[in-house]
């Protein structure tokens, strides 16, 4: 067995202490749930490594995606919304790490007096060992907010498995199952604040596919429902356009679609929330 280079230990230092500093709130998750999220998780985090074969070569090196959409409504409704995303990814044979990032904000009128009815961020971290392989073992982690659905901060983290359906020039499918540990803070009330601790699973289907040389589609599902109370989730849908005017540069077009089964619960107008957005995409 191969001993690894000194930067590839420096790198996995750096991964190590990247991840123990974003789970800090995560850290005040009861024992009796860490406990039993790792009994659960341990035998699926090692199938991957004892029978994971190559797959089909993936992109190496460093990549960064931009986004920036919006859209517009008048008439009976005056809203506007405008969402951006960043993204950074680093893929070699050993590892692949990758970030995201987004703000979304909406502003409606009612007789010519705005108000923000729409803010809510979000960013990730995930690390998938040996992503040339058809089956990869993974971590996440997670933080996110929500004025729309009275969403204070919900933090997130946990592995599981990802498997590579197809991955070639035009095709890329994959699913993954994972365990995750979640920290939520509410405000049912502005003198009020309200911390939940749930064990979850969650399930992500992702397709990209290149119709044409100038036409992607992109599909990108997750449900997340509590660990023994499935009638409690969360669930979103991201259906994307992508029309390239050059290299880098795209027009994309997106339903995005997002579902919480408790936030009426949390005083939110509806569990339901979703937007059709216009904008441009990079990839460089």
């Amino acid at each position: 067995m191969s001993v690894p280079s000194v930067p590839t230990r420096a790198r996995a230092r750096r991964l190590h202490l990247s991840i123990t500093g974003f789970l800090m709130p995560v850290r005040r998750i009861p024992r009796r749930i860490a406990l039993r999220l790792l009994q659960h998780s341990a035998p699926a985090l090692l199938i991957p490594l004892l029978l994971a074969s190559p797959a089909a070569a993936q992109t190496i090196g460093r990549h960064l995606k931009a986004e920036a959409s919006a859209n517009l409504s008048f008439g009976n409704v005056d809203q506007r919304t405008t969402f951006s995303r960043l993204g950074a990814s680093s893929v070699d044979s050993l590892l692949e790490l990758t970030s995201d990032g987004y703000f979304t904000y909406g502003e409606t009128r009612a007789d010519g007096i705005p108000s923000v009815n729409k803010r809510s961020w979000g960013a990730s971290l995930s690390a998938n060992l040996r992503p040339f392989a058809q089956l990869t073992p993974f971590m996440q982690a997670g933080i996110e907010a929500s004025l729309e659905k009275r969403l204070v901060r919900r933090y997130s983290g946990g592995g599981g498995v990802k498997l590579l359906f197809v991955k070639n020039d035009r095709t890329s499918s994959d699913v993954s199952l994972a365990l995750l540990a979640e920290r939520t803070i509410t405000a049912p009330s502005d003198t009020q604040r309200v911390e939940t601790v749930y064990a979850r699973y969650s399930a992500r289907y992702r397709l990209d596919r290149k119709v044409d040389d100038k036409l992607g589609f992109t599909l990108l599902t997750f449900y997340r429902p509590e660990f023994r109370a499935f009638h409690r989730y969360t669930a979103s849908a991201n259906v994307a356009l992508t029309y390239k005017l050059a290299k880098a540069l795209g027009l994309k077009a997106s339903f995005v679609d997002n579902y919480d089964s408790e936030a009426r619960g949390r005083g939110a107008k509806s569990d339901n929330d979703g937007d059709v957005l216009f904008g441009l995409a990079a990839t460089f």
